[in-house]
């Protein structure tokens, strides 16, 4: 799916699984522009498939007073910026065909290879090894060359530039495995259940783009409704304990108080502060094993033990 700014035809490119996406697509892309810009979007010129038409996207176009432009079909020229913009894409992927020129991707290392990142000179001693034996694991976004690595030996997961990988000598064992696809470099591998175990912790969605709209699906699938969610302090047995409260209320309801915006506002303050406390994969794992739904009166926590997770809890501003 590709954005184009028509005055600096500044373009943005982002790669859709399913058509429905779209939607969620175009609110990131509208709070990254216009908090990048300073700016606001107020003319959409779309095609008229039945992602860009449906009622939901109506709604929040008209919410945020974009003027929707909607193409009648076969009549390309009148978006002509965008549809010249996706021939120029075209016609580069065929002159690489043609010329048998392929982009770099030397970038690209195989998923769970041996790895080996270099330790600081600050934080070894003189004859400390160089370097730590590691397992790839994924890459970061935004970040060209930097890699995601897993330690087995701490259990810890190292970012770094510095690497060297020895892609011929996978970490993972072929006996006694167990095939898993790992969704961040779509690529089949085969693995222990010991190694399964250690991964479930490190391995899934890239928790560093974790949005209000990601947390919204996980409560949804997870329930069917968008239920509303709260963070709360608690004290128990002499620990600081934090927790996310899944209220009875949800969206779908008539009484529910908050508007759709309203609702995803609330969630992207929740999710931005369950990843300044890298807590987001602790809130996935919990949800997929929770057996409670909430009812009436009743919310459902999912407890946060901050004493093992930095300390930190005497910061906590929630009452």
């Amino acid at each position: 799916m590709t954005f184009i700014d028509d005055c600096s035809r500044m373009i943005w490119v982002y790669t859709l699984k399913n058509k429905s996406d779209a939607f969620s697509c175009f609110q990131k892309f509208k709070a990254i522009v216009e908090k990048q810009s300073g700016r606001y979007i107020k003319t959409l010129r779309t095609g008229g498939g039945g992602e860009y038409t449906s009622s939901t996207f109506s709604k929040f176009c008209d919410r945020h007073g974009i003027k929707h432009e909607i193409m009648p079909p076969q009549t390309t020229q009148q978006n002509g910026v965008a549809e010249r913009k996706n021939k120029t894409i075209i016609d580069m992927a065929h002159k690489e065909a043609w010329s048998g020129y392929k982009p770099s991707v030397k970038h690209l290392k195989v998923f769970g290879s041996t790895a080996y990142v270099h330790v600081l000179d600050a934080n070894m001693k003189k004859l400390d090894d160089k370097g730590v034996k590691v397992i790839f694991i994924g890459y970061i976004p935004g970040r060209i060359g930097t890699y995601k690595l897993y330690n087995p030996v701490t259990n810890a997961v190292i970012v770094s530039k510095d690497v060297k990988f020895d892609e011929n000598n996978p970490s993972v064992p072929v006996a006694e495995h167990k095939e898993i696809r790992a969704i961040q470099c779509s690529i089949e591998i085969k693995i222990t259940n010991e190694f399964l175990e250690n991964l479930e912790k490190v391995i899934g969605t890239d928790d560093s783009t974790f949005s209000g709209i990601d947390l919204a699906t996980l409560i949804r699938n997870k329930y069917g409704r968008s239920y509303d969610v709260q963070l709360i302090k608690k004290e128990f047995m002499g620990r600081n304990l934090l927790a996310m409260n899944v209220m009875w209320k949800y969206r779908e309801q008539k009484s529910f108080p908050l508007t759709e915006e309203e609702y995803l506002l609330r969630l992207d303050g929740v999710a931005n502060t369950l990843k300044c406390w890298g807590a987001v994969s602790h809130i996935r794992n919990s949800l997929a094993k929770l057996k409670e739904r909430p009812r009436i009166g009743k919310a459902v926590s999912i407890f946060i033990d901050m004493d093992e997770s930095g300390g930190r809890a005497r910061e906590w501003i929630y009452k």
